[in-house]
C-alpha cells in the first residue's frame, strides 16, 4: 500500500471531529481467494449498511483486490448522532468480522491500531532509529521469548519462504534518461492499482466525494499496468512497462515508520 505520513503535526479534539471520512485497512492471509474476500467485505457491507443512520454516516466504499482491501466511510456534513465521529469510525472498527488470519488495521486520532482475530495472540513491539539493530534485537529475543511457558509459537515468515510479494524494479538509468520523476512514477501505479482522492465536489451547499480510480479492464493484468503513461520532464510520455520490469520477491518483515521512529512488531501465540 501507499500513505503518506505527517509528522509533528498535533490535532485537537475538535479539529478531529471534523473529519469527513475514515479508512480501515484489511490485510487478508496469502491463501484467502478472491471469492473469500469478497464474501468477508460483503459482511461489512451489510453491517454499516444496517446502522449508517445511528452512526451518521452517509455512504461507504469497499476496495479490494489480490494486492490490498479498503473500506471508506463518508460522514454526513449534517449528520445527527449520539456517536462523535471518532467513537463511529471506531465502532465500525470494533465490530469488523472476526476471521482467523484476518487482520484489521485502522489509524485513529491516536496514531493507530492494528486488531487480530485471536485473543491468545499477543505483540511485542520494538521502537528505535536504526532498523537493522531492530530486527537483530528481534532475532535475539523471540527464541527467549519461545522458551516461556504458555507459549505455542512466534508469528514469524519461514526465512524459507518463497517469493510472495509482486515488485516492479526501475531501471534508474533509463528513467533517468527520458527524465521520469520515481515519485511521479510511484503515484502512478498507485493511483492505477488504488485509486486516489479528488478535492470534493461543491453542489447546493453539499460536499459530494470524489475518487479517481482506473477501470478494472485498465488494471486486470501487468500488461495493461506495463501500458499506462506517465509525464517525461521533456514534456513527453513513456510506458511503465518501458522503465520496469516485474520480480516476484519475499515481502518484508513487519516494520513501521510513526512520528520519525522505527517500530518492529512479532506476534506471540499462547495457549
Amino acid at each position: 500500500s501507499y500513505k503518506i505520513g505527517y509528522e509533528n503535526i498535533e490535532f485537537s479534539d475538535e479539529r478531529s471531529e471534523e473529519r469527513d471520512e475514515f479508512e480501515i485497512d484489511v490485510r487478508f492471509p496469502d491463501q484467502f481467494t478472491l471469492e473469500e474476500r469478497s464474501a468477508y467485505l460483503k459482511q461489512v457491507e451489510e453491517y454499516v449498511e444496517g446502522r449508517k443512520g445511528e452512526l451518521g454516516i452517509k455512504s461507504y466504499e469497499v476496495h479490494f483486490s489480490p494486492w490490498y482491501a479498503e473500506f471508506e466511510g463518508h460522514f454526513s456534513y449534517d449528520r445527527v448522532s449520539e456517536f462523535t465521529r471518532e467513537e463511529a469510525a471506531e465502532k465500525v472498527y470494533e465490530d469488523f468480522p472476526e476471521k482467523p488470519g484476518v487482520r484489521i488495521h485502522y489509524k485513529g486520532k491516536d496514531g493507530g491500531e492494528e486488531r487480530n482475530d485471536h485473543k491468545s495472540r499477543h505483540y511485542v513491539r520494538l521502537i528505535g532509529d536504526d532498523p537493522q539493530l531492530l530486527q537483530s534485537v528481534a532475532e535475539d529475543l523471540m527464541p527467549e521469548f519461545e522458551k516461556l511457558p504458555g507459549v505455542l509459537s512466534l508469528e514469524e515468515r519461514d526465512n524459507d519462504e518463497g517469493p510472495n510479494e509482486m515488485a516492479l524494479i526501475v531501471n534508474r538509468d533509463r528513467a533517468n534518461s527520458l527524465g521520469v520523476n520515481p515519485s511521479i512514477l510511484a503515484g502512478t501505479i498507485s493511483t492505477a492499482l488504488r485509486g486516489s482522492d479528488l478535492p470534493r465536489f461543491n453542489s447546493k451547499g453539499r460536499q459530494i466525494p470524489v475518487r479517481l480510480k482506473f477501470s478494472e479492464e485498465d488494471r486486470a493484468e501487468l500488461y495493461d499496468l506495463n501500458n499506462i503513461l506517465v509525464p517525461t520532464e521533456h514534456g513527453g510520455f513513456s510506458s511503465i512497462g518501458a522503465i520496469t520490469k516485474p520480480a516476484m520477491l519475499k515481502s518484508e518483515d513487519y516494520i513501521r515508520r510513526t512520528n520519525r521512529k522505527t517500530s518492529y512488531t512479532f506476534g506471540i501465540k499462547l495457549k
